[in-house]
This record gives C-alpha cells, sequence and structure tokens, in this order.
C-alpha cells in the first residue's frame, strides 16, 4: 500500500545504481495483497523498464516472508531490502555496498535516528529482548528492515521459505554474530506516514517469537504468486 511512493522511490533507485554506484541491477517489488492502487502503477514502471521484477502474492503473507521470496526470486550475487515507504533515502545504499564488508554475510542498516511512539519503542525492546534471549543476538547488534544479503546468505534462509516466523530469528539461528555487521549511520525521514510496524503489529510479532522461541511446530503454508519480468509464470515454492 505504498502507490503515492513508488513512483519517487523508482526513479531515486535509478539515480543511485547509474550515476551513483554505475553498476547493473534488478529492482524487485513484492505486492503482498495491496488494497490500493500500487500494483496497477508497479505494471506500468515494468511495462517501462525491463530491469523490473514483480511479484503478486495471492494471499497476504506478511513482511517476513514477502522479504524473503523477493530475495529468492532475485538474481544478482547480493541483494538489498527496503521497504517502499520512502522513509529511507535509496542513496543511502552506497553505505550497505562498501567494499568494507565484502567479507560478511549481511550488512545490516543501523539509523541514526528513529522516532516511534512510546508503546512501539516498548515493543521493539521486548523483541530485542526475545532475540537476545532465544536467539543470541548480541546486545549491540542492530536489527532492520534495511540489509544486504549476498547470495550464500540467500540460499541458506530459504529453507525457512513460506515457514511462520521473523526472519531476523531465522538469520540468527542460521549464522554466527561474525557473518553479521551493522552499518551505522543510516537516515531514516519522516514521510508523514504511520510505520509499518503498529503496535498491533509489534504484539503480534512478541507473540510469534516467543512461539519460535518455544519451537512450536509451525507448519509451512506455500502460497501461490504471480511472477512478471526474469521468467513470468505462477509460481508455488514448496
Amino acid at each position: 500500500n505504498n502507490q503515492e511512493t513508488i513512483q519517487e522511490l523508482y526513479q531515486q533507485l535509478i539515480d543511485v545504481f547509474e550515476q551513483g554506484l554505475k553498476k547493473t541491477f534488478e529492482i524487485v517489488f513484492i505486492d503482498d495483497v495491496s488494497k490500493d492502487q500500487s500494483w496497477s502503477r508497479l505494471r506500468m514502471l515494468q511495462q517501462k523498464d525491463g530491469r523490473i521484477t514483480l511479484i503478486k502474492l495471492q494471499q497476504h503473507v506478511g513482511q517476513h516472508q514477502a522479504t524473503l521470496l523477493g530475495l529468492i526470486e532475485s538474481q544478482g550475487r547480493s541483494a538489498i531490502t527496503m521497504d517502499a515507504d520512502g522513509q529511507i533515502p535509496p542513496v543511502e545504499i552506497e553505505k550497505l555496498m562498501d567494499d568494507a564488508y565484502d567479507d560478511y554475510e549481511i550488512v545490516i542498516g543501523a539509523y541514526a535516528c528513529k522516532q516511534h511512539h512510546r508503546v512501539q519503542n516498548i515493543g521493539s525492546w521486548v523483541i530485542d529482548k526475545l532475540l537476545q534471549v532465544h536467539f543470541r543476538k548480541p546486545s549491540g547488534l542492530t536489527i532492520s528492515s534495511f540489509k544486504l544479503f549476498r547470495r550464500s546468505a540467500i540460499e541458506n534462509l530459504e529453507p525457512f521459505l513460506w515457514q511462520k516466523g521473523y526472519l531476523a530469528a531465522f538469520i540468527l539461528s542460521r549464522f554466527p554474530a561474525s557473518a553479521l555487521i551493522n552499518v551505522s549511520g543510516i537516515q531514516h525521514l519522516s514521510s508523514g506516514q504511520q510505520s509499518s510496524y503498529s503496535w498491533m503489529k509489534r504484539i503480534r510479532l512478541v507473540a510469534l517469537l516467543l512461539g519460535q522461541a518455544l519451537g512450536l511446530p509451525y507448519k509451512k503454508e506455500p502460497v501461490e504468486y504471480e511472477k512478471l519480468g526474469s521468467g513470468n509464470g505462477l509460481g508455488r515454492s514448496e
């Protein structure tokens, strides 16, 4: 549901890769059953630019599984994940792609300043403590949705596709702390929108994390999706 920010995000991404990094690239957009005009706007962009791959899920799976699907369907040696709400300037991608981090499997952006409602801050604190206690997250490691994944890391996480859970917990269960690194000072802008993580979503995420920590047997529930670009078709990953 980001119809108002898609066009600007796309143009900024083009500027970063063509003028700044000067690298070949693809852009993968995931539509997790949006309720606005996001899909039609994405279709118009994709018809004009063959470097865009679109994935439209047939039912809502949530941010973590949608992100993992996008990573798996990407084609590059590395892939960067970010929200489409315009709150992270695409120019920040250059920080994650610094050569100094080439030896790490996953590079995670740490925001310079990000303000939340008090209830949301409490929820974030609880989530962080659960990750530290049950999934061995180092206290100094910050988790965010702005990450760079090497292809080897994506392949390592692929077995978790369609399995209910928090992506950060999957990452921490697969990789030692030495394979992860934070890049500090990532700018996070206020777009006037509510955070994609409302206090209700944080409560659900805490419950989900508790289930993962307790080893509840969440079974995989594959979902069909349409893919346009880089090998079109209807997919269903098992």
